[in-house]
């Protein structure tokens, strides 16, 4: 058969083994991805959160720059 021309079963069964393919690798990938890769500088601790909120809630600060400060601040895990 020449190069580039494959029969019609051969080629189902090639795309066949190319999406189980992706698969697998997509489920390996998965696994290894963290979960919420867009939030790596939000405040991770429930208890950080609350130690913010009662700060702020103490000083009168409104809640659109509490959500600004839990959002840029960064913690070391």
């Amino acid at each position: 058969m020449p190069f580039g021309i494959v029969s019609a079963p051969e080629s189902t069964l090639l795309l066949f083994f190319n999406f189980r393919f992706l698969r697998k690798m997509a489920k390996k990938w998965k696994k290894k991805i963290p979960t919420i890769k867009h939030k790596k500088n939000a405040v991770k601790h429930l208890k950080q959160q609350k130690n913010i909120l009662e700060s702020a809630e103490s000083k009168n600060i409104d809640l659109s720059e509490i959500c600004a400060v839990l959002d840029k601040k960064t913690w070391k895990v």
